[in-house]
């Protein structure tokens, strides 16, 4: 069996017509034609019959297909491993972080990079469902995100345990009650926070309706942006957005203050999660422990 074979039979499953299958490899027909026909014959049974709509994948195939992408990632894990070895701290570690916790990764990177000055890295930053099909595809080493349930195929490291709160520009009016703010008071109040799916909202979402109170009224929803990233819209408007407690000393200087309000305090635990039976260069088992470090004072244990 030619491993490249196995690619694409992929690329051919993914694109179900050999023609745009050929484009995307930059093949002719005839060429990815044979490679096929090559790996049937390896298998001993038929991959792809013609169809009115395309290309289409046979039961074999379809039962062939996850066994497929996980050969197709060792391989191409293998060869990056081999690369990386060659590369010494010159290798690329490839860091995937929820926009909740990027400014982790950017802490670690503060200690990492003065110690490792010839490693480049790549930081992609998307929420968890889209984090972890990426991790599955091996298309990042690590993934930063908050206490995700993962499945065998991976293994998780919380890193922390850390509390978000809501909060706004020192004008805001629920400052400037009477009395302490409660949560029923932030009903109608308008807020900056995250879809719906991501962990911090539907701790947020459940709050409120736990109490049978109106659901928040959002007036800005946040994709692909972290909590720093909105302090500047929170600064010049009476929009609420939340916060982890460790970028509060953050949102302090730019005239951000908290909300004290224990039903609103959310837990939160930012986790790395690893592939289970991926094998990372000693680059990347050091980042790993500048990242925990950075995020807890101490080496990160499997939890």
């Amino acid at each position: 069996m030619h491993i490249k074979d196995i690619s694409y039979f992929l690329a051919i499953l993914e694109h179900r017509s050999l023609q745009r299958a050929a484009a995307t490899l930059g093949l002719t027909q005839p060429a990815l034609s044979k490679c096929v026909h090559r790996l049937e014959d390896s298998l001993g049974t038929k991959l792809f019959e013609r169809g009115p709509g395309g290309t289409v994948p046979t039961r074999a195939a379809l039962a062939f297909a996850d066994y497929a992408r996980r050969l197709d990632t060792e391989y191409t894990g293998a060869m990056r491993a081999l690369g990386d070895l060659a590369a010494g701290d010159a290798a690329v570690i490839r860091i995937g972080a929820t926009p909740t916790w990027e400014f982790l990764a950017g802490q670690a990177l503060l200690d990492f990079l003065p110690q490792r000055p010839a490693t480049r890295l790549k930081l992609s930053i998307m929420f968890s469902d889209k984090l972890l099909d990426a991790l599955g595809r091996g298309e990042i080493d690590l993934a930063l995100a908050t206490a995700p349930s993962v499945g065998p195929d991976f293994q998780a490291l919380r890193l922390s345990d850390e509390q978000m709160q809501p909060i706004a520009r020192q004008g805001h009016p629920l400052f400037h009650l009477p009395r302490a703010p409660r949560i029923e008071d932030f009903v109608g109040m308008r807020w900056a926070v995250p879809r719906a799916g991501v962990s911090s909202r539907d701790q947020l979402d459940a709050a409120f309706a736990s109490r049978k109170l109106p659901p928040i009224t959002v007036q800005v929803e946040l994709d692909g942006s972290g909590a720093i990233g909105s302090f500047p819209l929170l600064a010049r408007c009476d929009l609420i957005g939340m916060c982890p407690g460790a970028l509060l000393p953050s949102a302090a200087a730019i005239g951000l203050r908290p909300f004290d309000v224990d039903a609103l305090r959310l837990s939160t635990f930012p986790t790395l999660v690893t592939r289970r039976d991926a094998t990372h260069p000693p680059v990347v088992h050091a980042f790993i422990s500048a990242l925990s470090a950075s995020a807890t004072g101490h080496p990160a244990t499997p939890g």
